[in-house]
Parts: structure tokens; sequence; C-alpha cells
């Protein structure tokens, strides 16, 4: 499965001059941990995310008499520019999802801007990434042969077990190559087994049946 086929496009964003209170907003209301920030032609120049306002946009209680105030005299930031990481790690439309699921579980971050150059067109999250695997395996096998069915393919069969498709009924390795293609499309598999081609054998007539 590609990013494409479970990214998020036309996500929220901010830009550079906006206040972190703003950015703070729009995070309570859409319920997202993290915001690409961008410039006046839609390039990624950085990310913002939850731990980015929670280091550098909340003052000291002065009530907190335990122990003394971490930003005396320190203005606290009123541009995004001032807080937010630049040059983020980012991955295109084609990337596999097996490769992002790698980079989002090694690492702190929750989501990856997805970017057509250097042009951002969507974002990736690790809770996107989980719903792919939120497809019972009963239920990928139908719509696998839906898919099959709608293309006029019929005799193409999956089943899937654990989230693998394992394909039967393609002739010769084009069609083989073909369904895998498909499949591979399919919300919630995570890996196909292509039909293995099938080798017939000749049984040696014995020299005595041979009139």
């Amino acid at each position: 499965m590609l990013v494409r086929e479970i990214m998020t496009r036309s996500p929220l964003t901010v830009t550079i001059d906006d206040a972190p209170s703003y950015a703070a907003e729009l995070m309570s209301h859409a319920r997202v941990s993290g915001l690409p920030v961008v410039d006046p032609q839609g390039t990624l120049v950085g990310i913002l995310s939850e731990g980015d306002l929670l280091r550098y946009t909340i003052a000291p209680d002065p009530r907190a008499q335990l122990r003394p105030p971490l930003r005396r005299g320190i203005p606290l930031p009123t541009r995004i520019e001032e807080i937010m990481t630049p040059r983020p790690h980012t991955t295109r439309e084609g990337a596999d999802i097996a490769e992002v699921a790698s980079v989002l579980s090694e690492s702190s971050w929750k989501m990856l801007p997805v970017v057509a150059e250097t042009r951002l067109v969507g974002v990736v999250s690790r809770s996107d990434v989980v719903r792919t695997l939120a497809h019972p395996d009963r239920e990928v096998e139908r719509l696998i042969t839906a898919t099959f069915r709608d293309l006029g393919r019929p005799g193409w069969r999956a089943r899937v077990v654990g989230g693998v498709a394992q394909l039967s009924g393609t002739v010769g390795e084009r069609e083989g190559r073909a369904a895998a293609a498909l499949v591979s499309a399919v919300p919630g598999v995570r890996g196909v087994e292509p039909e293995q081609p099938s080798t017939t054998t000749t049984q040696e007539v014995p020299r005595a049946a041979i009139a």
C-alpha cells in the first residue's frame, strides 16, 4: 500500500507569521497533534508539534512558590517561526506504507508531511497507518473479490490470512503481476503472495505399451 492511498490531502497548515495561540486553537478543534508550516507558495518550511507549543508558549505561574520561574525576563514567542521545527522529515506519495510505519515507530513523530518536490500535498499520521490494520481478513477478501469482479476477472481469487493475500486463479506471470498490483492497493492488505506457476510433469510411457 502506498502513502497516496491513505494520506490526508489538503491538511490544515499554518505560516511562520501566525501566532502560537492560533496554532493551538487549530490543533484543539481539529484534534491533530501537529501542523505543517508553509510559505505563501505552499512550500513546506517546517512543522509545529504539540511538544513545540508546550515547551515554548506557557508562562510560569507566579503562584507556584516551590520553584523559581524558568523564563524570568525572557519574552514568550509571538510567531510560529520562533518555535517550529525547520526542515522536518518528509515522505512522498509513492512511498511504501511499510517504510512510513517503520519511521514513525522508531521516532517520536506522530505524522509526516507528504511533499511533491518541496510543495506540501498532504500528511500521513500514525493513526492513518494504524487504520490500515483495522480490517478483518474476511472483509478484506470481500473487497478483493469485488475488485476482481468489477474488472471482469471473477476467476481471480484471494485468501487473506493475517492481512496477507494469497492469490489464485491467475493464468501466467503477467496476470499474476496485475492481480498482485491490484490487491496491494486494497485497504487492509499488508502483503501479497502471488500464485506460484504450476509445473506440469510428463509421465513416461513404458516401452512395452508402445505398439
